[in-house]
């Protein structure tokens, strides 16, 4: 963390809070989702925080988990909240409207992150269905695959296909042996022909859709996301958004696809495309043979749409494997001016990625990938730490940021402690590694500055094809605190040493550097 700030928890023991979010009367809202990777599902609400720290339910029925973000209207006074399949209002006497439903939300990721534009309308993320256009057993380990069989992703324009499809095995039915062939944009075990047209939808995957703020004249403002998780206007009216790469998993996996920081261009040529399913990287094609995955079993990368509109470029790539997640602005007074910060979950290989690189040495717990927070430069696509982590804890990760402008703090959210499993309690290994996340371990930090702090601190720079160096300072995390459930206060946390920040360039001449 640079020098002038510091971070205490104010509150902890909570199960899976993803969004954080102020009235403008002094009170704090906190969600939790109810859901993470792995199944644990706990119930879903919504908690208040009022000036003096008392602590009550302020909604605990009808949420859709995962809630993925909750963010206050200022101009009609509603509560906002992005759950899956759809998006609800709530007033203050907890009366519950949805006024966007139907959202394609039932797969791998969701729809995420709400925003308010300067022209009234509310805006959200919507992740995509598969990893990469194509179901396969990888989404069977997500828990839909086998129930609900018909469900494929939507492009948000109609598309004309390859015909590419996909041999794997069936994990619907019980004989070890069965195959099924898949296509893109189709059910599993559905195959497809090149020229086949699959038909657009606004409500579409790997998106940002507008509407009015009762939910009426929805738009479709970018499509070719993976999954946009974090989004956030600037003072300027810029519309940005984090995007999650893609995995290397599933039918058709893709090696070292970075996580990116997009800006979503709207204007007089929108919906623009931002190259999901065939583009990867710096809006590379998916032929470049470095995508190319040994997880692939030798099947060649290929376009999947026979035509794409022309494809944008991430303002900037960021931790590959990392899992970016909020994006927010805190301002001049913050000491940040110019720059966004983005949240990043941090890696869940070897599910994700296969192990090899940074991403070895972090399974082996030589290394640390994700879990901090950035800020990155709007003009020239490089970032620093922000806040990051001296050793590896897997209960710092950051999915929720909220800056209030009343104190001059930034508020992160931490979702939970996660790990991935090898093994079952019992010490019997698991037939694929699975996600295990911890209840009552996620939290609630606040950071604040002193009177004298600037902007930044010492860089060192690097360029994007060296070592991230991810061991700056943070303080330690409240996971072990034997304190009672949803309890609030202040957690007191040692002072920040004052390291050297690391920050990444983005060289746009050469694009395998990335």
């Amino acid at each position: 963390m640079p020098e002038g700030y510091s971070a205490e928890a104010v509150l902890w023991n909570l199960t899976l809070p993803t969004s954080v979010t102020f009235d403008g009367n002094g009170s704090m809202y906190v969600a939790e989702s109810g859901y993470i990777y792995g199944e644990l599902r706990p119930q879903p609400k919504i908690l208040k925080v009022d000036q003096n720290g008392n602590v009550s339910v302020f909604l605990d029925r009808l949420l859709s988990p995962p809630v993925n973000d909750i963010e206050f209207n200022k101009h009609n006074g509603l509560l906002y909240i992005s759950h899956r399949g759809m998006v609800s209002t709530v007033d203050s006497g907890g009366v519950v409207k949805n006024i966007i439903v139907g959202l394609p939300s039932m797969g791998d990721h969701h729809n995420n992150e709400i925003e308010f534009g300067l022209d009234g309308r509310v805006y959200v993320t919507i992740g995509v269905l598969t990893n990469s256009g194509v179901v396969g057993p990888d989404n069977a380990l997500h828990g839909w695959g086998p129930l609900m069989t018909k469900l494929h992703d939507v492009p948000g324009q109609d598309i004309t296909l390859t015909g590419q499809s996909f041999e794997s095995d069936n994990p619907l039915t019980a004989d070890p042996n069965d195959k099924a062939t898949t296509g893109a944009f189709v059910p599993f075990g559905n195959t497809t022909e090149q020229g086949q047209v699959v038909k657009g939808n606004v409500l579409c995957n790997g998106c940002v859709i507008s509407a009015n703020p009762d939910g009426s004249d929805l738009q479709l403002e970018a499509w070719g996301l993976r999954n946009p998780f974090g989004l956030e206007f600037n003072d300027e009216g810029r519309l940005f958004a984090s995007d999650n790469g893609a995995d290397e998993r599933g039918s058709r996996p893709i090696k070292d696809d970075d996580d990116k920081f997009q800006e979503i261009r709207i204007d007089e040529d929108k919906p623009r495309f931002y190259g999901w399913p065939d583009f990867f990287g710096n809006a590379e094609p998916v032929t470049d043979p470095k995508f190319q995955s040994p997880r692939a079993n030798g099947t060649q990368l290929e376009f999947l749409m026979e035509d794409h509109p022309e494809v944008e470029k991430p303002l900037a790539l960021i931790d590959h494997a990392a899992a970016a997640t909020a994006v927010e602005f805190a301002g001049d007074e913050f000491g940040l001016e110019g720059k966004a910060l983005v949240g990043e979950f941090g890696t869940m290989a070897p599910t994700t990625h296969s192990p090899h690189g940074e991403i070895a040495k972090a399974l082996e717990g030589k290394a640390i990938i994700g879990q901090k927070v950035i800020a990155i430069d709007l003009e020239t696509g490089n970032y620093t730490d922000f806040i990051s982590l001296n050793t590896p804890d897997p209960a710092f990760r950051p999915v929720g940021l909220a800056y209030n402008e009343d104190e001059n703090a930034l508020y992160i959210v931490t979702i939970a402690k996660a790990e991935i499993k090898m093994e079952t309690p019992l010490g019997k290994p698991l037939p694929e590694p699975i996600p295990w996340g911890y209840p009552f371990t996620g939290a609630v930090w606040k950071v604040t500055m002193d009177d004298t702090t600037t902007a930044g601190g010492e860089e060192v720079m690097t360029t994007n094809n060296q070592t991230i160096t991810t061991a700056d300072v943070t303080a330690d995390t409240p996971s072990s605190a034997t304190t009672s459930a949803n309890m609030t206060g202040i957690w007191p946390v040692p002072n920040a040493t004052n390291n050297t920040n690391t920050t990444t360039t983005r060289d746009d001449t050469d694009d395998d550097d990335h």
